[in-house]
């Protein structure tokens, strides 16, 4: 860690407030006149309160009435830094920055000489070894989609013997039948959450409110180790577990 980055974090640590701090209940008074206003034009059923965003600093969320609370939440995990970041800021501060970001190109079609020289300074830098491609998405669940998506294309690729596609393919594909579209699948596990795509739903089985009401497809689903803590105390009823579970992944293999 350089020193640069050791004094940003200090930075934004001695800005904290020293604890939360309660001055409503929540949602409070202010949260509730914002969300009254919201549910005129959206579901707002999942709403707990209105932040601050502009207050809110470091790992502190603040809401509309003032009061302050520990955000382990922080925004479903898209800010591993916390709020307000002078990092951060700095770099949407920078004028390069900002064309890239008001004048969102067709990264695939258009790429600027910017996103070229921060892909190779940023992601690529960082990547594990032996992956040398970038392919930037805007979630988590079109990543997982395009994921997928990967995988299916390198499978059939690899069934055809990096053939051209036939005219039956292309044209089936256009009515969602194989063997254009082929039926294979993918398989998840039990309990697990890879988003509200289409394909990343499919893979999803955390909760029957995010699936009720939509169609999807028929993927099998293999049942995921739960352990017993603490381990060492355990070690026994976990290796079993574990057998069941590769058991049922073989089955459905």
């Amino acid at each position: 860690m350089t020193k640069r980055r050791i004094n940003l974090g200090n930075n934004i640590l001695s800005q904290e407030p020293s604890g939360p701090k309660m001055k409503t209940e929540i949602p409070g008074p202010k949260s509730k006149q914002f969300m009254k206003k919201l549910e005129k034009t959206q579901n707002a059923l999942s709403t707990i309160f209105v932040l601050d965003v502009e207050k809110s600093i470091g790992n502190y969320a603040v809401d509309v009435d003032g009061n302050i609370l520990l955000d382990v939440y922080e925004q479903i995990a898209s800010l591993p830094l916390g709020y307000n970041h002078p990092a951060i800021q700095k770099v949407f501060q920078d004028s390069k920055n900002l064309s890239q970001l008001v004048n969102r190109p067709a990264l695939g079609v258009h790429p600027t000489p910017q996103f070229i020289k921060q892909i190779d300074q940023t992601l690529l830098r960082i990547a594990p070894k032996g992956l040398d491609y970038i392919q930037p998405m805007m979630c988590g669940s079109c990543s997982n989609e395009n994921a997928f998506k990967a995988m299916c294309i390198w499978y059939a690729n690899k069934y055809r013997n990096g053939k051209a596609f036939t005219d039956e393919e292309l044209k089936s594909s256009m009515y969602n039948k194989p063997p254009g579209c082929p039926n294979i699948s993918i398989m998840s596990f039990e309990g697990a959450f890879h988003g509200r795509t289409f394909g990343a739903l499919s893979c999803t089985h955390s909760k029957p409110i995010h699936k009720i009401d939509i169609p999807s497809f028929d993927w099998p689903a293999a049942p995921f180790p739960r352990y017993k803590y603490p381990l060492e105390a355990n070690e026994r009823e976990n290796t079993k577990e574990d057998e069941k579970c590769l058991a049922r992944v073989n089955f459905l293999f």
